[in-house]
């Protein structure tokens, strides 16, 4: 039969247990939704003590379902404790149901109450024997009023002054308490917790600075004092504080007089029991990080009719990962040009705000991110520990075996093998003239994909390009453009020739050693509907996906790729009439002397270009869809026939009957690997599902057989 974990929510209190690896089971007394919020309460029980825990915001559902119920026993499988209100409380992120709903066990109290000696002790099962140590027992002390209690007690008078007596009663009764049964063979918690580590308060304190106002506080002058009463046990070395280990300056948004331009000195290595990266989360109320700088950002301004000011952004990272953090308004002076790329810093902050993260603003992998507050940063010695550069990066080869999803963004180094000249264009979002420049680059790996790149990195000089630097991209989004393309981010990251990094000298020297004469095979088709990368096995559907599936019917268009058999071709209306004009693709009209008129481009054309628009269906051995391709896609169907030559061809062979519909039958019954974009239009006030072809490319039967012995091996 399952039992609770004797102990463990004073042990959890007290820090005296790795929350990585113990998870106790504790009953749920009860269960509340707090007022003018979505989030949960919950009252758990150890069957000694008793307290309050906050549900993640994960888990209303899972509540608010009805799977947990008052009295059920949970396991604690990912939990925090932190202040609140002077209390302390456990946030619990994850747990799972191990039995249902039981009577209350035992007699609990609320913890670190007059009648809990056994606050912060260590848990012990209920079979297990107490430890044999010499018996300490603490003379009893009566409870203050009710009327006097801290609010952490309110839920005891409330709901177990009617179950239980009160302390003086079982005293009064000549009854020892639990706690008192177990303190004649055990030490007292907090006799046994101050021998063995300082406390939270004390811990802070070793590790973290603080501003001069601090220590003028009579409260903590107090806390110094009983700090320096305080002494550590023979084995275990007196810990010093950042102050007293090394002097330094630091860069304080609290500290700093109006106007004035904070300093930043060197100082020593990472201080004692600071956070990791990956650790951060929004129930910290204040961190310690040792993190390197990897990208600090160009300042950006916003100015609308109900705010404005300006922001800059840095990527932080140290051993577990990466994070962004952000200044906003008057921080970004202070921190602009201080704050160095690429060196270590000891960052304290009792009031930044750590928050979801805003993927569309970062391509890191964190699921938070940082806008600083009250924030110190102290410049640290780098012993190497903390890499220049992280991230998960990729050959080309695997864009080419497994295609991400459109919109997807991925890290690479490769070499710029080619350069486009300069472009520019007009930003539909705020009318202004932007730069790009597209580049094709290349990996020792055999493959080649088309890089865009905007703004000030686009407008290096032609020379710049010409000495094909090597380029180390983090955040390049994934596009279905030109069948598989890839285009920088505001929220990733461009260097190139980084000396520091192993890949970029590995990748320089494979160039210069004859990498420059290799083959490699596009990634990106020169039009908009050629060859695409294959997407392996696990990644294809099937034609009957499109109607099981309901694709087409979200916001956005839906995408799926297939294998199919073309087994169709609508001979009629193939194509349309086009403007000849350059950049131009629209329909054009014909005009009584025989001459073309385009209405976009508002002039009269003396001839037209043909483009193909071929509706045809595709089959496999699922299901059968209408399909409709455009120019790029015809092409390959057609095998590089122009529509304008099938025009010509139509005109000739008019008059023989079935002529024209047997060469057209002549490009059925061939397999290709088809992207297609699916998506549910309104058309003459009836809904239909539309699917166009995006992407397609006859099948490698070679590489076909290749990737089916795999999947099988896989099996």
């Amino acid at each position: 039969m399952v039992e609770v974990t004797l102990g463990a929510i004073a042990a959890i209190m007290a820090e005296q247990v790795d929350r990585d690896t113990f998870h106790p089971i504790l009953q749920v007394l009860d269960i509340r939704n707090l007022k003018g919020s979505e989030r949960y309460r919950l009252i758990c029980s150890d069957s000694n003590n008793y307290t309050q825990c906050m549900a993640a915001s994960q888990l209303n559902r899972l509540i608010a379902a009805g799977q947990l119920e008052q009295g059920s026993l949970i396991k604690l499988e990912k939990y925090l404790v932190n202040s609140l209100q002077n209390h302390r409380i456990i946030i619990v992120l994850n747990f799972h149901v191990v039995s249902g709903p039981r009577p209350k066990i035992g007699l609990p109290t609320p913890v670190g109450s007059q009648d809990d000696k056994q606050q912060n002790q260590p848990p012990r099962q209920q079979d297990q024997p107490p430890p044999n140590v010499p018996a300490q027992r603490q003379q009893y002390q009566p409870q203050p009023p009710r009327q006097q209690q801290q609010p952490a007690q309110r839920y005891d008078q409330q709901r177990y002054d009617q179950q239980q007596p009160t302390s003086a009663q079982r005293y009064d009764q000549q009854q020892p308490t639990s706690a008192q049964r177990y303190d004649q063979q055990q030490p007292t918690s907090a006799q046994r917790y101050d021998q063995q580590q300082p406390t939270s308060a004390q811990r802070y304190d070793q590790h973290q600075p603080t501003s001069a106002q601090r220590y003028d506080q009579p409260h903590f002058d107090q806390q110094v004092q009983r700090n320096n009463q305080q002494q550590p046990p023979p084995h275990q070395p007196q810990q010093q504080s950042l102050l007293q280990r090394r002097p330094f300056s630091v860069l304080s948004t609290g500290n700093t007089e109006p106007g004035a331009r904070p300093s930043v000195k060197r100082g020593g290595g990472p201080p004692s029991g600071a956070n990791s990266i990956s650790s951060l989360n929004p129930y910290l109320q204040r961190f310690t990080l040792r993190a390197r700088i990897t990208t600090k950002y160009a300042k950006k301004e916003w100015n609308k009719p109900t705010s404005q000011g300006q922001l800059f952004s840095i990527d932080l990272a140290d051993e577990s990962g990466e994070i962004r953090g952000t200044f906003f308004r008057d921080l970004v002076d202070r921190y602009l040009n201080t704050l160095e790329e690429g060196k270590i810093y000891i960052i304290s902050d009792s009031s930044a705000r750590i928050k979801p993260a805003n993927k569309q603003w970062t391509s890191l992998s964190h699921e938070f991110e940082i806008n600083f507050g009250n924030a110190t940063f102290e410049e640290a010695r780098d012993d190497g520990s903390i890499p220049v550069i992280q991230g998960t990066f990729i050959k080309l080869r695997q864009l080419a075996r497994q295609t991400p999803p459109e919109g997807d963004k991925v890290d690479l180094v490769a070499v710029v093998k080619k350069a486009d000249p300069i472009s520019s264009f007009i930003s539909k979002r705020d009318n202004l003239e932007r730069k790009k420049r597209e580049v094709t680059i290349v990996d020792d790996s055999g493959y080649d994909v088309r890089l865009t790149f905007w703004g000030e990195v686009s407008e290096q000089p032609d020379d710049f390009w010409e000495r094909h630097p090597v380029v180390l991209a983090k955040g390049c989004r994934v596009s279905s453009f030109g069948g598989l393309s890839l285009s920088t981010s505001f929220s990733g990251m461009v260097k190139f020739d980084v000396q520091s990094d192993p890949e970029t000298v590995r990748l320089r020297r494979w160039w210069a050693s004859g990498g420059s004469e290799a083959t490699s095979s596009p990634l990106t088709n020169s039009g908009t509907g050629g060859s695409f990368a294959p997407v392996p096995f696990e990644h294809r559907g099937v034609v009957d996906d499109i109607k099981t599936k309901n694709l087409g019917f979200q916001e956005k268009p839906s995408y799926l790729t297939f294998k199919g058999t073309l087994n169709f071709i609508k001979p009629e209306r193939m194509w349309y009439e086009a403007c000849t004009n350059e950049g131009c693709q629209k329909k054009v009209t014909q005009q009584s002397d025989d001459s073309w008129h385009c209405e976009k481009c508002q002039t009269t054309l003396e001839d037209c270009r043909r483009r193909y628009m071929v509706t045809g269906t595709l089959i496999d051995h699922t299901a059968q869809t209408w399909v409709t391709a455009f120019n790029d896609s015809a092409l390959v169907i057609f095998e590089s026939v122009t529509a304008d030559q099938i025009a010509v061809y139509k005109e000739e062979v008019e008059n023989h009957a079935g002529v024209f519909e047997d060469y057209i039958k002549g490009y059925l019954f061939r397999q290709f690997v088809v992207k297609v974009r699916v998506k549910n239009e309104m058309w003459q006030e009836q809904s239909r599902v539309k699917t166009s072809i995006v992407s397609i490319a006859p099948l490698d039967f070679v590489e076909e057989s290749r990737a089916l012995l795999d999947a099988i091996a896989h099996l």
